[in-house]
């Protein structure tokens, strides 16, 4: 008898289709092509430019457009033409008042399909107001959407077609090797890049990644910033449209990459795998899924999500872990405020609303509409929230959200107030621990002690003159770290847990850190393994002025110990020369370093 050997399915290295297709509409499209301010625009005609006392001024050689990954009707005059058509047929069956005539119909086709330089060339002359309004209250209609996606389909189609951008992106190394959180930015950057100026900028990248000058996602961030001149704002140097755009997408990726990394066990979770199994379905039917009976929710959380981008992935993690969101914090001027007023979180339950107030509750599994009108927030003095709702003149009790109430799923390492809450990178292999070198100082009964290995290990002491100095006690605390830890995970120390501990020393020392009092490991997310990242902590991680640095755990063990002792013995030196500039502005030094790492 041949005994079954259970087998894990294998890490996914590679985003698939339909996640760069969920990428493209909910990224691009929602977060950043089709939204203003958390309002959907995408359902009627937009225009890249100004209109002053009804003079349009037109940005670059844009012209109207129209869907979420908003189709610019003047480099797609055959697209004004179909719209002007689909509007007849849907004028004929619910407004035969407002239907165009030949001549209306023939001018109207032709004033959306103007580009930039054909209205500046009119003088800016602007689309007649009452056809322009008919024309809105169509694309709002089922009908009008659904002439909006079948558009947004074929876009982005064309984006992920053999030999476009994308294409040629998956084909590069840098891509391939990339980790997944990674390839959602360079994906996502090429397929802005593509949608807005079509062969204007995304070979340059392709070519920049092919040759070696671009190789990191923060590489081609910085291309894309230098594709234009900074003319924009009242001091004539703020972002151009192109990099400016392209944050506003690189934040809808945030949340994409949030969602995909979700804790399976997160109510956000079935969410986003329903809307993923057909990022591209109608809006319109997203009731008739038989498959998945609560997409029509669903699909409009995870929407509401992408428009409200800037909140979304830190309102996703406290789902992650079942924890508060939407509650009171304090911001740098001292001044209490809502962390958000559209989004809120306790424990598995939820509401989130767009910018137009319209949203979705999920209460005791139970899915609702809601509106802000009917909504009332009440601030406890305890610092915690009610969150009340009055249907049909009663009120009734929505939401308790306390930020002090324990996480329902903490973080495997971490306390249950889940304070560390930060998300691994991608891509890292797992922690491996090689046989102990020292067998004689191998742990039995209450010897929990591990030997001195830096020193052991020649490191310490016989290479470096350390000052005698506060400084000195970051190795044997970062060395006390380090053999908790493997205690803790039922490992004995070993070379690499004293290069783990000689490089948390120098993490801590180069992020000003006085003092070590735990080194922790990250939990599963996603495609990510326990322990890819490594915290060392100063204070209680329950406390929220703790202070903190993380790196990657791969990066901890398989830095050499002599390496980690250069480094060490060169920031001690900056350390004291400084030392009389820094013994006066500690203070200062100290508030801001909490800023940045807490």
């Amino acid at each position: 008898m041949v005994d079954e050997v259970e087998t894990q399915p294998a890490a996914q290295t590679i985003l698939t289709d339909a996640e760069i297709r969920a990428l493209a509409y909910f990224a691009i499209g929602i977060g950043s092509e089709g939204s203003i301010g958390g309002r959907d625009v995408s359902n009627r005609l937009a225009f890249a430019g100004t209109v002053r006392n009804g003079v349009m001024d037109p940005v670059g050689n844009s012209g109207y457009s129209i869907g979420t990954l908003q189709t610019d009707l003047g480099q797609h005059p055959e697209a004004a033409a179909q719209l002007v058509d689909a509007y007849q047929a849907w004028a004929r069956t619910y407004h035969i008042d407002w239907l165009l005539t030949d001549a209306q119909r023939t001018q109207t086709a032709n004033d959306l399909g103007r580009n930039g330089q054909a209205i500046e060339a009119q003088n800016g002359r602007p689309l007649d107001a009452t056809v322009k309004s008919h024309l809105d209250t169509f694309l709002a209609s089922d009908a009008g959407i659904t002439f909006v996606h079948e558009r947004d389909v074929a876009q982005i189609a064309a984006l992920v077609r053999p030999g476009g951008g994308m294409d040629q992106l998956q084909g590069t190394l840098l891509y391939q090797n990339s980790s997944l959180d990674d390839q959602a930015k360079l994906a996502t950057m090429v397929l802005k890049l593509e949608n807005q100026a079509g062969q204007g900028y995304y070979p340059r990248m392709i070519n920049g990644i092919r040759s070696g000058t671009i190789n990191s996602t923060e590489d081609a961030k910085n291309v894309v910033d230098g594709f234009m001149p900074n003319r924009s704002g009242p001091s004539r140097d703020g972002p151009d449209y192109v990099e400016s755009g392209m944050d506003h997408a690189l934040e809808g990726t945030e949340v994409f990459n949030a969602l995909r990394n979700a804790d399976p066990r997160s109510p956000l979770h079935q969410p986003w795998q329903s809307v993923l199994a057909n990022p591209l379905v109608n809006p319109t039917q997203t009731a008739q899924d038989a498959a998945h009976p609560n997409l029509g929710s669903e699909y409009v959380a995870i929407k509401v999500l992408f428009l409200q981008k800037q909140s979304a992935p830190a309102f996703v993690e406290a789902m992650a872990q079942g924890g508060a969101y939407g509650y009171n914090v304090i911001n740098g001027r001292g001044q209490s405020r809502p962390q958000s007023t559209s989004l809120y979180a306790s424990g598995d339950d939820f509401v989130l609303m767009d910018g137009t107030g319209a949203g979705k509750a999920y209460v005791g599994c139970v899915w609702s509409d809601v509106e802000r009108t009917e909504l009332t927030r009440i601030n406890n003095r305890d610092g915690t929230i009610d969150l009340d709702i009055n249907r049909g003149g009663a009120t009734e009790r929505l939401l308790h959200i306390d930020p002090n109430a324990p996480v329902l799923r903490p973080r495997i390492g971490l306390l249950p107030t889940g304070v560390l809450d930060e998300r691994p990178g991608q891509g890292a292999e797992s922690i491996t621990f090689t046989p102990v070198v020292n067998e004689e100082h191998h742990r039995n009964g209450a010897d929990l002690e591990c030997p001195p290995y830096i020193t052991r290990h020649g490191a310490m002491g016989r290479n470096y003159s350390m000052p005698q100095s506060a400084d000195d006690r970051l190795l044997p605390q970062a060395e006390r770290a380090v053999r908790q830890l493997d205690q803790d995970l039922g490992r004995e120390c070993n070379y690499q847990s004293a290069c783990m501990a000689a490089s948390v020393a120098c993490l801590a020392k180069a992020n000003g850190l006085s003092r070590i009092d735990y080194v922790l490991l990250s939990d599963a997310r996603g495609t990510a393994r326990q322990g890819d990242s490594l915290f060392v902590v100063q204070g209680d991680p329950s406390d929220p002025a703790h202070k903190r640095a993380q790196m990657k755990t791969e990066d901890a063990i398989g830095t050499p110990i002599e390496r980690s002792m250069a480094q060490l013995h060169g920031l001690n030196e900056a350390h004291q020369k400084l030392q009389p500039a820094q013994a006066m502005e500690e203070p200062i030094r100290e508030t801001s370093q909490h800023m940045r790492m807490s």
